[in-house]
């Protein structure tokens, strides 16, 4: 299982910075079983949404974190 993390990111902040501890917001859509599933749940969410990077300023980046074994 998936979570799925869109996250908001400051332009200035790096790609591979660019983290739920760095973001400036996240959004967080339904779980997913794939990866494919995963992309697809995102873009979904941000349709449904409101929410936009501010151009120049901002970027988004999605996060499909796996569930770690216990």
């Amino acid at each position: 299982m998936f979570k799925v993390l869109i996250l908001i990111c400051a332009a200035t902040v790096d790609h591979a910075a660019c983290t739920p501890d760095t973001a400036i917001d996240i959004v967080r859509g339904p779980p997913a079983h794939t990866m494919s599933q995963c992309m697809h749940e995102s873009q979904t969410t941000l349709a449904l949404t409101s929410i936009r990077p501010e151009m120049g300023k901002q970027y988004m980046k999605v996060v499909c974190a796996g569930d770690q074994p216990s």
